[in-house]
């Protein structure tokens, strides 16, 4: 699954992982995001900001369901002490933005 509000950085990852034989459902908004989370993706590639909110509500309610996805997030955030505290969530992967699609493909494949 695929939560980025920025229509072509969400559509060129689509392609991507489609190309690469991967089902995916992708979401614009986090609201959306929550929805789609309901089915439990294996991953879930996350932008943290989200135009109606911030992205780690979705792995909040992943973690409250036991749910087994795992969340790779993308952030174009600088702040060191909002880094940290992304790393400390036990995420597959924080990516800073702007993303390397050869880095992309390099953490699903782990």
């Amino acid at each position: 699954m695929i939560v980025e509000d920025h229509a072509t950085t969400r559509r060129a990852l689509e392609l991507m992982f489609r190309q690469s034989g991967w089902t995916v459902a992708t979401a614009a908004t986090m609201q959306d995001g929550l929805r789609l989370l309901e089915s439990q993706p294996n991953y879930v590639f996350l932008d943290l900001m989200l135009p109606d909110g911030d992205g780690e509500l979705l792995i909040q309610k992943a973690r409250a369901l036991n749910s087994p996805t795992r969340f790779i997030v993308t952030t174009g955030c600088s702040d060191p002490t909002r880094l940290e505290s992304i790393r400390k969530m036990s995420l597959h992967a924080v990516l800073q933005k702007p993303l390397n699609f050869a880095k992309i493909a390099s953490v699903v494949a782990d």
